[in-house]
C-alpha cells in the first residue's frame, strides 16, 4: 500500500521568544505478509521537512540576540516487524 500526507506545526515560546513553522510533506509505501500465525511487514517513507520564518531570540548576560532565517532538509525512513498471532483462528477481523 501506500499513503501520502502533508503536515504543518507551528511553535511559539512566548510573545516575544523563538517560533517557527515546519511544513512536512511524507510518503510511504508498506508491505505485508502472513502465513497461518506469523507475519511481517516493512515500510519505506521518503519527505521533505520546510522550516520557514525561523525566528530565534536569547539572552546573552545583558544584551538580547535574536535570529531569522529558512531552511529545510529531506527524511528517509525504513523499518521491518516479524511477529506471532498469539490471538485464536476466528474470522474476526481483530487480532492480539
Amino acid at each position: 500500500g501506500v499513503l501520502a500526507g502533508a503536515y504543518r506545526q507551528k511553535l511559539e515560546a512566548g510573545n516575544n521568544d523563538s517560533d517557527y513553522k515546519l511544513n512536512t510533506y511524507l510518503g510511504t509505501a508498506f508491505v505485508q505478509y502472513q502465513q497461518n500465525r506469523w507475519w511481517a511487514d516493512a515500510a519505506a517513507t521518503a519527505g521533505h521537512l520546510d522550516y520557514d520564518n525561523l525566528k530565534r531570540k536569547f539572552d546573552l548576560g545583558p544584551n538580547e540576540r535574536g535570529e531569522k532565517g529558512d531552511t529545510s532538509g529531506d527524511v528517509l525512513a525504513f523499518s521491518a516487524r516479524l511477529g506471532y498471532d498469539i490471538a485464536q483462528q476466528t474470522s474476526s477481523p481483530w487480532h492480539l
